[in-house]
């Protein structure tokens, strides 16, 4: 194994095993919203984590993501009601100050450290000129991050990988890497590695989450190869939640 001009030389077969599975928790985390009182009370939210450039989904928390949460009330002046809220059922935000009061339409959640952590959030909405009030609660899911692989199929990265790779000797490929899930702004907060069967491999690419890949026309048949892409945060190394791997393995056949 050897690296030449941007692409992994694999003088043997590979194969791919995902560790975190391409948006499982994406998929299964649900914040579903409840309301109720004089008048219309809706909540939406915000995550500040990292997403590909191209995914049409919703960003979602991991460990300590900072989620704003909107809270839009149905009548004609919703700047002058009193906002009360309750997240975990406490009056305000551990990380930060208490955020309830006239005119506090929005809620500014630090997520625990804890991954695949449910926070529980409500909100009162109060006319203190009227008497009239309403209510909502949320749900919000914390998830680890995340890393899925694609193919380049003409210029696009739309090709999900197998986890199981078979792949023909002589063949060329390009591998992309989508990180989602960590709490980071871009990749260029990511330190990432590469590793073909545990060796550290260097990736002269230009964009480190694209990897070329050159499988020799010598290359036995039934031989296989173990690649890893190991993500961690350059600003949280210590951080365990706020790293994640992607696993493939290649199999000639």
């Amino acid at each position: 194994m050897r690296i030449m001009t941007r692409k992994i030389i694999i003088p043997i077969a590979v194969s791919i095993t995902l560790l975190l599975a391409p948006c499982a928790s994406l998929a299964q985390n649900t914040a579903i919203p409840s309301a109720s009182g004089d008048f219309q009370l809706d909540l939406i939210w915000k995550a500040n984590t990292l997403t590909p450039y191209d995914y049409p989904g919703k960003a979602l928390p991991s460990t300590l993501s900072g989620v704003v949460i909107y809270a839009l009330a149905n009548t004609p002046n919703p700047q002058k009601l009193t906002y009360t809220w309750i997240v975990d059922d406490a009056s305000s935000n551990r990380e930060g100050p208490d955020q309830t009061g006239r005119g506090q339409d929005s809620f500014l959640l630090i997520t625990y450290q804890i991954p695949e952590f449910v926070h529980e959030l409500r909100v009162t909405a109060t006319d203190e000129a009227t008497g009239r009030s309403a209510s909502a609660a949320l749900k919000i899911n914390t998830i680890r991050p995340e890393i899925d692989f694609y193919l380049k199929n003409n210029d696009n990265y739309n090709n999900p990988a197998p986890t199981l790779w078979d792949t023909p000797p002589g063949q060329d490929s390009v591998l992309m890497a989508k990180i989602f899930g960590f709490n980071a702004l871009n990749e260029n907060d990511l330190d990432l590695k590469w590793f073909l069967d545990g060796q550290p491999q260097e990736n002269t690419s230009a964009d480190p989450m694209v990897l070329p890949i050159n499988i020799t026309p010598r290359t036995r048949l039934g031989t296989q190869t173990n690649l890893k892409l190991l993500a961690t945060h350059k600003k949280l190394r210590n951080d365990i939640n706020q790293r994640a791997e992607g696993r493939i393995t290649l199999y000639i056949r």
